[in-house]
């Protein structure tokens, strides 16, 4: 039985989420990092900062984090503003980007909470650690073809 509804012009919106992967790898060279933080990093976060409406979710990896640090320290400045208005948050994981299904949990554990312990210190806040704390981290961990226990 069909129901007679008035009829509503339907919303059209639609939702994109926004996650961006920053990585540069432990030991590169340091023009490499000034080039990327140049030509990518720094301009996003700018973009970003301009445009209040646009959510997103930011992953720097270890080694980025520690170079921002100490050659870009006002960018973490302003990415910390952008985690306080609710624009932006941080995603943890492994700070040094490691292929987890290749390592022990227990080195695995030690990756994130190296990263989150890193963020804690630098940002106030952990970061978010895509699910490892309710299991689901070590669940994809578990069904990869290469694994350690």
């Amino acid at each position: 039985m069909e129901y007679d509804r008035p009829h509503r012009e339907e919303d059209q919106r639609a939702t994109m989420v926004l996650v961006l992967h920053n990585h540069q790898p432990f030991g590169n060279f340091s023009h490499v990092f000034r080039e990327a933080f140049e030509r990518c990093y720094r301009p996003t976060l700018d973009l970003l900062w301009h445009h209040e409406a646009i959510h997103a979710s930011l992953h720097y990896s270890g080694p980025l984090l520690e170079w921002i640090e100490s050659h870009e320290p006002g960018f973490l400045d302003l990415l910390r503003k952008m985690v306080d208005r609710g624009q932006v948050e941080v995603i943890g994981g492994g700070f040094y980007e490691p292929i987890f299904c290749w390592l022990r949990s227990t080195d695995q554990q030690r990756q994130v909470e190296l990263m989150r312990r890193h963020l804690r210190d630098r940002m106030g806040r952990d970061g978010e650690d895509f699910g490892w704390q309710n299991g689901s981290g070590k669940r994809i961990c578990r069904q990869s073809f290469f694994h350690w226990d």
